[in-house]
């Protein structure tokens, strides 16, 4: 079991850390601000530390539930090519579905930047990364996979905090609740461009 809790939190920790890492620098090299601009010195790092007490808490959190729940339901056999371009692409709309199910019962309307991401409570933490681990309930994915997906949605969910898309989202409130594909958007006449 401990063996499993570790290799959970390294696995979580390594793929949110890439995930910030480039998102911070897919911003830096677009010249978009990863923090909000206006904020002072003392108000970016104290709400860094912020950021970093509530990400290790989610952390936390997550690699036990990972551990406890989610391990029992990887697949530990590799798979074909064919078969894990099915898992990431039925990832993809199983983790959209509950993501938009989710967002439409959580936001409040405000101007937002990449780094505001995880400046959630506790709940919205685990309930956010709850939305992007739900898939492995419905799919036979290896680690690699959902590391895989679990990097791609978390870098993009740090972008779409600094796209049109979702500040459409904060300034109208009730549109634009997907994360990638507003497909569940689009069916439920809440995309607007």
């Amino acid at each position: 079991m401990l063996s499993t809790l570790l290799f959970s939190a390294k696995l979580l920790f390594g793929v949110f850390t890439a995930s910030t890492a480039s998102a911070y620098l897919l911003c830096f090299y677009n010249d978009v601000p990863f923090f909000n601009p206006s904020y002072n010195r003392y108000r970016t790092i104290n709400r860094i530390e912020k950021l970093v007490k509530i990400s290790m808490r989610m952390l936390g959190n997550f690699s036990m539930i990972y551990a406890i729940v989610l391990n029992r339901k990887i697949d530990l056999c590799p798979h074909s090519v064919d078969k894990t371009i099915y898992n990431v692409a039925a990832y993809s709309m199983i983790a959209e579905f509950v993501y938009y199910l989710y967002h439409r019962m959580m936001h409040m309307q405000q101007e937002v930047y990449p780094c505001d991401t995880f400046y959630v409570t506790e709940i919205d933490g685990l309930l956010l990364l709850g939305t992007l681990s739900s898939p492995i309930l419905f799919l036979d994915l290896t680690h690699y996979e959902f590391a895989f997906c679990l990097y791609f949605y978390l870098t993009a969910t740090y972008i779409s905090h600094s796209s049109t898309n979702h500040s459409i989202h904060h300034k109208l409130l009730f549109y634009n609740f997907c994360l990638l594909n507003p497909i569940y958007d689009i069916l439920s006449r809440t995309y607007r461009q």
